[in-house]
């Protein structure tokens, strides 16, 4: 299956924002194997799944959404 430009993009964006272990926490979550994962979320690849693509926009949105909180909580100390 051919990657469009958007899912490309995507997915180059997830890449950048992940952190050491994430792979492994989605691999987890989804039952699917670390290498799926990674070959899925590799923008050089012909994957793409949902599921796993959801998960790791979820991780990053947590990871910000904890970020703002901390700097909040430190602006207000």
């Amino acid at each position: 299956m051919l990657l469009d430009k958007t899912q490309i993009e995507l997915l180059k964006s997830i890449q950048g924002k992940l952190r050491r272990g994430d792979k492994t926490l989605i691999a987890k979550k989804t039952k699917f194997t670390p290498m799926y994962v990674w070959m899925v979320l590799n923008p050089d690849h012909e994957y793409y799944n949902e599921i796993i693509v959801a998960e790791a926009v979820k991780i990053i949105s947590n990871r910000e959404q904890n970020r703002q909180k901390l700097l909040k909580s430190i602006a207000a100390a």
